[in-house]
C-alpha cells in the first residue's frame, strides 16, 4: 500500500528534469560539463510549446487597412480647354502639374491662354510653347491695365485688344522700366493717325526689351496734328478772318496786277468825265441865231 501510495507522489521538479537528461546522451554531457547551460536548455525545451502557442494567438490575421488617396482629377477649366481645342491628352499631366503651382494667377492664366489658342494656328503646339515659358518663369497671363495705362488708352482711343496686348507686354516689367516705355509709347502715339495699330506693331520691340526709336513727323489727324489746328482756331474770328483773306499761294501776283489794272481804268475813266464836263459849254452860251 505505501508503494502504492509512493508511486503516485509526485516527483520532485529537479529529478524529473535531470531524468531527462539522462535519456538524452547530448543533454547528459552538457550536464556534466556544465550544469547551468544544461538547466537553461532544459528550461528553453520546456518554454518552446507556450512560445510556440503565444506566437500562434497572436498571429491573427489583421483586416486590410483602407488608405486614403488624394483626388488625381484634373480641373474642369483645364478638362474644358483640353476638349475645346482637341489637346493630346498626354499633355494634360504636365499642363495640370504646372497649374497646381500657379494658384494665385489661374484665371487670369486661362484667359490668356483661351485668347492665345484661339488665335493660334496650331493650338496644341501654342499650349506646349506657353507651358515651356511657365517653366522657365517668363509666361505673362492676363493683366488688367492699371489707371496710367487707362488713361493711354483713352487719351489716343485703344481699341480692347491694342489695350489688353499693351497692358500683358508691360506687366512683366519693374515700375522704373515700365515708365520709360510707357513714354515712349506716348511719344508715338501723339504722331500716329492709327495708334491702335501702331501699338500693335510695338508690341514685338516692348517684349523683346528693344528702344522703339525716335517718333516720325506728326501725320496728319493725328493727336498732335489735331493739337496744331485747335490752336489756330483758338485765334479769334479776326486773325480767322484775316487768315481767309489772305490770297493763296502762286496767286498774289496776278491778284495785285489785276487790282492795278482795274485801278487804272477807273482813274482814266474819271479823268475823262472830267474832261468832257470841262469842255462842254453850258446850254444856251456861245450859239448864234
Amino acid at each position: 500500500m505505501s508503494n502504492a501510495q509512493g508511486s503516485f507522489q509526485k516527483k520532485p521538479e529537479g529529478q524529473g528534469m535531470m531524468g531527462g537528461m539522462m535519456t538524452n546522451p547530448l543533454m547528459a554531457m552538457t550536464a556534466n560539463q556544465n550544469p547551468m547551460m544544461a538547466m537553461a536548455m532544459m528550461g528553453s525545451v520546456s518554454n518552446a510549446g507556450g512560445i510556440a502557442g503565444n506566437m500562434a494567438m497572436q498571429s491573427k490575421p489583421e483586416p486590410p487597412r483602407k488608405e486614403v488617396q488624394e483626388s488625381t482629377a484634373p480641373d474642369p477649366d483645364i478638362v474644358e480647354l483640353f476638349d475645346h481645342f482637341h489637346i493630346d491628352p498626354r499633355h494634360l499631366s504636365r499642363f495640370s502639374g504646372l497649374m497646381d503651382k500657379r494658384q494665385e494667377t489661374f484665371a487670369g492664366d486661362m484667359l490668356k491662354l483661351w485668347e492665345l489658342l484661339e488665335q493660334a494656328r496650331s493650338p496644341e503646339g501654342m499650349l506646349v510653347s506657353k507651358m515651356r515659358e511657365m517653366e522657365t518663369g517668363s509666361f505673362i497671363g492676363k493683366t488688367v491695365p492699371d489707371e496710367e495705362l487707362m488713361a493711354l488708352s483713352k487719351k489716343f482711343r485703344l481699341d480692347q485688344p491694342a489695350e489688353s496686348k499693351l497692358s500683358d507686354v508691360l506687366a512683366k516689367y519693374d515700375p522704373e522700366r515700365r515708365s520709360s516705355y510707357m513714354k515712349e509709347v506716348e511719344r508715338h502715339l501723339e504722331t500716329s493717325a492709327k495708334p491702335s495699330a501702331t501699338v500693335m506693331m510695338l508690341l514685338k520691340k516692348l517684349g523683346e526689351g528693344h528702344p522703339l526709336g525716335k517718333p516720325g513727323a506728326p501725320a496728319p489727324g493725328s493727336y498732335l496734328d489735331r493739337q496744331k489746328r485747335d490752336g489756330e482756331d483758338a485765334g479769334g474770328p479776326e486773325r480767322t478772318a484775316t487768315a481767309r483773306a489772305r490770297p493763296a499761294p502762286g496767286t498774289t501776283g496776278s491778284a495785285t496786277g489785276t487790282a492795278g489794272t482795274a485801278t487804272a481804268a477807273i482813274a482814266e475813266t474819271g479823268a475823262a468825265t472830267a474832261a468832257g464836263i470841262a469842255t462842254d459849254p453850258a446850254p444856251g452860251r456861245g450859239r448864234t441865231h
